[in-house]
């Protein structure tokens, strides 16, 4: 069986972004708004999204510059992302997390899987 190939665009108007940022806060979970801002911040593929643990982002607040290392999945290529734009809403949620990953499941300590993450789908 064959399925249909999406054709997914970027969002280019802030006026969108900061809307859907709003719809997210308003009515989702802080995870699932902070897996947002983080994508938009970033850049990242939601694969290595998931990735992300609390440590990454709770080990930059001594430092100047709010670099986040990622081993990109795919290139396998080391990125560093400047996340100093969304640093205090993301490490205030991370402090809030008791898992070590930053987008956990809510069944046990592991990721939340790339299919069920609904902003990607």
């Amino acid at each position: 069986m064959m399925t249909q190939q999406k054709n997914v665009q970027p969002i280019l108007d802030q006026q969108q972004l900061e809307d859907m940022k709003w719809a997210l806060k308003r009515h989702c979970s802080e995870r699932d708004y902070i897996l947002f801002v983080v994508g938009c911040e970033t850049g990242l593929r939601v694969g290595d999204l998931l990735k992300l643990t609390t440590k990454q982002i709770l080990d930059l607040k001594g430092k100047q510059n709010k670099i986040l290392r990622v081993k990109e999945g795919k290139t396998q290529k080391i990125r560093d992302m400047y996340i100093a734009n969304c640093f205090e809403e993301v490490f205030e949620y991370a402090q809030s997390v008791p898992s070590p990953y930053l987008f956990p499941s809510r069944k046990g300590e592991r990721p939340i899987r790339r299919h069920r993450s609904f902003l990607w789908h």
